[in-house]
């Protein structure tokens, strides 16, 4: 700090202005000095704080997106074993149908149409829900990514702040 920075009158309870030159005295500091660090550092927590909460909304977002990634993966697992099955109904029940003499073998054959059907609606509504999932998950690394820009220009600000900052 120079002469030259602008000077202000304050009041102070003289009970605060003892714990003040108490602080400063510990410190090795004059009380102005100690009024400096003191307010400067009370910014500084602020800052911190506005960082630490940031990145905590990234971290649960992260873990947000990932469990819904990890959703759509058991979803495509699911679809996968369910287009198995289709598979192997749909052939049996060629060859069922192929095969049938009696009515009764063309009950069974339709019996595997209808069970195909099914597996085929079944897997119909999860392509959806896995669609609804990749949404969501996608929404939440938009945020993700809005938040980091916050966070990376905050941080830019801050160091713009402290380079011009005159030197002691």
């Amino acid at each position: 700090m120079s002469r030259e920075d602008p000077q202000m009158k304050i009041r102070l309870p003289e009970e605060l202005k003892a714990r003040i030159d108490a602080s400063a005295t510990q410190a090795g500091r004059s009380l102005n000095a100690e009024i400096v660090a003191r307010l400067e550092g009370s910014y500084r927590t602020d800052n911190d704080s506005f960082k630490r909460e940031l990145e905590a909304q990234v971290a649960v977002i992260l873990t947000r997106a990932d469990t819904l990634s990890l959703r759509v993966d058991l979803i495509k697992s699911r679809m996968d074993n369910l287009f198995t099955r289709a598979h192997l109904i749909s052939s049996e029940t060629e060859r069922m149908a192929k095969a049938a003499q009696t009515d009764e073998d063309f009950a069974k054959a339709e019996a595997m149409i209808a069970e195909y059907n099914k597996i085929q609606l079944e897997a119909n509504a999860l392509g959806e829900q896995a669609k609804q999932l990749i949404v969501e998950r996608d929404a939440e690394l938009q945020r993700m990514n809005s938040l980091q820009d916050v966070l990376k220009a905050y941080r830019e600000k801050l160091e713009t702040a402290l380079a011009q900052r005159p030197k002691p």
